[in-house]
């Protein structure tokens, strides 16, 4: 989602302010990397999605260019990036996307040469190889057609069977949002979730226990507010409610993080991994965020 030079400039509130606590310790902070690159075309990252191994990954930004690189690690945290990537998105003539049609928000990358991207202002799912050539579009659900423009597929995740599922940023007017599904045939409606007026989603991620996790973002004026939410659809047939926050920042403890991949350490830990979009403002960051879940402690109060 871009936002307008009057919310850029709150946030500049942020990138002078500091770090604040943040709430929830069912996730455990373990590092922040601001990341640099002098590349005209490097900012915006408005999606990621990491490898098993948490170092290979993919990106996108929402004017149009994907990234490739590895992260690299020392003592588990991050500290630089390699092998670092940008090739702009085309459509399958060749010709880059321009205007409208590069607004991309969502991706989803299964460790093979091609991603699927998500699509604002011009709403669409499309299938891209690792060149940014366009393979092939897919099918929409005649709900997306009526998204707000700023307001559409901003949350990509591909599930442990398989199968595509977005939510909208935009939340209904019964206060709820819907979890789509395509199994590559047809889309269906998964399940309904509540918010609270306040947090939108941007990102979501499955994770290697087969949960769904939810990024929402809140803009309160003083700076940006982000929380991730843990859904477990398990078999499909129960009610799956509205989820447990895991964790939640308070207002300028972070950027505007819009992207976030779920995996999988060394020591079996479940992390988590976030980008932040800078909407390609000097005084705001693109910033790699991880914390630890407490999977434990995160289970346990799920099933209370």
């Amino acid at each position: 989602m871009r936002f307008s030079l009057a919310v850029a400039l709150s946030a500049l509130c942020l990138f002078l302010s500091g770090p604040t606590e943040a709430q929830n310790p069912e996730a455990v902070f373990l590092s922040r990397y601001v990341w640099h690159d002098p590349a005209r075309a490097f900012g915006g990252i408005s999606g990621i999605d990491l490898a098993p191994d948490g170092r290979a990954f993919r990106a996108i930004s929402d004017r149009g260019n994907l990234l490739s690189g590895r992260l690299r690690r020392e003592d588990g945290q991050i500290i630089g990036v390699d092998d670092l990537r940008i090739v702009q998105l085309r459509n399958g003539f060749g010709t880059p996307l321009r205007g409208a049609m590069q607004d991309s928000e969502g991706l989803v990358w299964d460790g093979g040469p091609n991603v699927v991207i998500s699509f604002e202002g011009n709403h669409r799912l499309a299938m891209f190889d690792a060149d940014g050539l366009l393979r092939r579009q897919l099918p929409l659900a005649r709900e997306f057609l009526s998204f707000e423009s700023n307001q559409g597929m901003e949350a990509l995740a591909l599930g442990p069977e398989g199968a595509l599922y977005t939510v909208a940023e935009a939340v209904a007017r019964d206060g709820k949002s819907t979890l789509y599904r395509f199994d590559g045939t047809r889309w269906t409606v998964a399940f309904r979730f509540a918010g609270d007026g306040e947090f939108l989603p941007v990102g979501a991620d499955f994770g290697p226990d087969g949960a769904l996790y939810l990024l929402e973002r809140d803009f309160t004026g003083l700076g940006f507010r982000s929380r991730v939410r843990r859904f477990d659809l398990g078999d499909g047939t129960a009610r799956v409610g509205d989820g447990q926050v895991l964790w939640q920042s308070r207002a300028r403890e972070f950027d505007n993080l819009e992207g976030v991949s779920v995996w999988r350490d060394g020591a079996g830990n479940l992390r988590l991994t976030m980008v932040s979009d800078d909407n390609f403002m000097r005084f705001q960051r693109t910033e790699l965020v991880e914390f630890v879940i407490s999977e434990g402690l995160a289970k346990s109060r799920s099933s209370d």
